[in-house]
Formats: C-alpha cells, structure tokens, sequence
C-alpha cells in the first residue's frame, strides 16, 4: 500500500474506526497519543468506548468480560478462571481490623514515625532560620 492510500484510508473515519476495533484495550489507550484525530475518533466513538469500558455494552447472557489493564493492577479483586462470574471479591485485608483504636493512623507495634501532635513554638526569628542583615 503506497503512502498516499494509506492516509486516504485512515482519513476515513470509518475504516480508522474499524482498524482500531481489532487493538487490544492498552494500545487502544495508547492510540489516542498518535495524533488529535485519531484521539477525537476514539472519544467519540461509541464502539470504541465500549471497547475501553468508558460506555456500557448491552447484557448479554454470556459471561462477563472484564477490564485487562484493572484486572493486571488489580488481581485480587477479581474472580479466578473457577470462580462464578457473578461476583467480585473483596480482599480480606482491605479494611483495618475492627480492634484497632480509633484516632490512631498506625497500630502500636508499628515501624512508622511518629508524628508530633503539633509544630513547636518558635519564640525567637533568629532560631527559626531567618536573619535580619541591613
């Protein structure tokens, strides 16, 4: 395909559309860093945004298709290959334990550092750092 042909069919709309159907949800993602064209056809159009999960698709009775790119960063919140479809887990070690004092950002046995309840008084300018030179 010469290089004429090949901008005559991605200025078409619907070709362009068509060709970029077939790119998997990352690269579709990615895509939209081409060029302002190709990013206001990939935002606007609805078979794209289906393919982005940006618009919803209509239920089927087929099982559910979830998102790659948060199925990659998120495993545990998604069911396994045996798993029903039917529902999401939530991790067990997402919430605090409910015999953690309330008020507290860390248990007692934590490493982090604790944080003075509030900045010291400062009562001389000159201890704080600044200096008057005339």
């Amino acid at each position: 395909m010469t290089h004429s042909a090949l901008n005559q069919v991605l200025s078409l709309p619907e070709l362009l559309v068509q060709i970029l159907e077939h790119l998997d949800i990352r690269n579709l993602l990615l895509a939209q860093r081409v060029c302002r064209k190709w990013a206001n056809q990939i935002q606007h159009s609805p078979s794209l945004q289906k393919a982005l999960f940006l618009a919803p698709s209509r239920p089927t009775g087929e099982s559910p298709i979830y998102n790659s790119v948060l199925r990659e960063e998120f495993l545990s919140f998604f069911p396994d290959n045996n798993d029903p479809p039917s529902y999401l887990r939530v991790p067990g070690d997402c919430y605090p334990p409910l015999d953690m004092p309330v008020g507290r950002s860390f248990p007692p046995d934590s490493s982090a550092p604790q944080a003075p309840s509030r900045h010291p008084v400062v009562d001389d300018a000159s201890r704080a750092g600044s200096s008057t030179h005339l």
